[in-house]
């Protein structure tokens, strides 16, 4: 922030990111910046994995892809992808989301009790978790 005219508004782990395997896929990232003068937007290597999202391996499902967008002045600019010279304004806000990684495995052979410390640690929803994980009480 001292350096650059940014300010970082959010940076979390991102909820059901990583997909299911009996080894659950790594957790995405969300980063939001206000943007504190006007600039130019490039995301080139950081959105690859948008539209192909991290596969898994030996039965693991995917993980979440790669996002991009800007809030400004309540109006929604999604899908950045690939993008060079997008307009920022002062006061945008940048929301740059980074995909999980794939899981490795058959999601039904993971330890239920790492399951339920992923729910309590807030790395997968108990939602996501009855619907991927059978056996979760």
């Amino acid at each position: 922030e001292a350096k650059n005219p940014l300010r970082v508004l959010r940076y979390a782990l991102v909820e059901d990111s990583g997909g299911p395997g009996r080894f659950r896929g790594g957790l995405g990232t969300v980063i939001e910046y206000e943007v504190t003068t006007a600039l130019d937007f490039v995301a080139l290597f950081v959105l690859e994995r948008v539209k192909f999202k991290p596969f898994g391996l030996h039965g693991g499902w995917e993980g979440a892809g790669n996002d991009a967008y800007v809030l400004r002045d309540g109006e929604l600019f999604p899908n950045l992808g690939k993008v060079t010279g997008f307009q920022l304004q002062k006061g945008d806000v940048v929301t740059v989301v980074t995909g999980g990684g794939g899981g490795y495995g058959n999601p039904q052979e993971r330890d239920p009790e790492k399951i339920r410390e992923d729910v309590k640690k807030g790395y997968v929803s108990l939602e996501k978790a009855k619907q991927v994980y059978s056996g979760l009480s």
